[in-house]
């Protein structure tokens, strides 16, 4: 069963100013997240901040989201370049 993808007001505004086909790799990767969001052809790493926040690439793009398990829920927080990650 896949998990629901939920995603911060913040993160739209992403696709919006990014390039199509760069908008494009990044849902194909969140779907994939989405069938089974603990395979290790994901590229996932855990983050040391918090115990539910984990965090993708895709190039020179981060996705930051957590997962719930209970609720089979990936609610995505951040999405940025690498440069603009990581940071409050």
């Amino acid at each position: 069963m896949s998990y629901r993808l939920l995603f911060d007001p913040q993160t739209e505004k992403f696709f919006k100013k990014h390039p199509r086909s760069e908008s494009e790799k990044i849902t194909k990767r969140l779907i994939t997240l989405s069938q089974d969001p603990f395979a290790s052809y994901n590229n996932l790493t855990k983050l040391k901040e918090t115990a539910i926040s984990y965090r993708m690439r895709v190039g020179n793009i981060r996705i930051v989201y957590a997962i719930d398990t209970t609720k089979k829920t990936i609610y995505v927080a951040e999405i940025k370049p690498r440069s603009g990650s990581y940071k409050p």
